[in-house]
């Protein structure tokens, strides 16, 4: 789920960067930083069912899926719950996307290829 929302969100935002050289840098760390905050919104109450469903007793009840934990946790211990440990996480995972962004743009740089062009012509290869 992560992974879907920030390279989408990411692909859908690219052709709005700045094409100055000094806006664009910081354009690309805003837009990491922010899509993962915002893949982690989506992502998040995932992570809280793998995280009960790994730390379920052995030999204790079955584990129910991943709906049906989703379904119980915010019945039983209201939907904020499914969020649980949100702003650590978000952080977290916002920087990971600005540090993944910028660093692809900087190798990009380097090695004299320009993946994102943004007057729509075809990169050089």
């Amino acid at each position: 789920v992560w992974n879907s929302v920030y390279f989408g969100s990411m692909a859908g935002a690219r052709h709005h960067l700045p094409d100055s050289p000094w806006l664009r840098p910081v354009a690309d760390a805003l837009y990491g930083f922010l899509s993962g905050v915002l893949a982690t919104c989506f992502n998040a109450p995932f992570d809280v069912v793998k995280s009960r469903h790994q730390s379920a007793a052995p030999g204790g009840p079955p584990v129910a899926g991943t709906f049906a934990t989703l379904h119980r946790i915010a019945t039983d211990e209201g939907l904020a719950a499914c969020w649980a440990g949100f702003v650590p996480k978000a952080i977290r995972m916002g920087l990971a996307g600005l540090v993944g962004l910028t660093t692809f743009d900087l190798v990009q740089w380097l090695v004299g290829r320009d993946v994102a062009p943004t007057d729509g012509s075809q990169s050089r290869h």
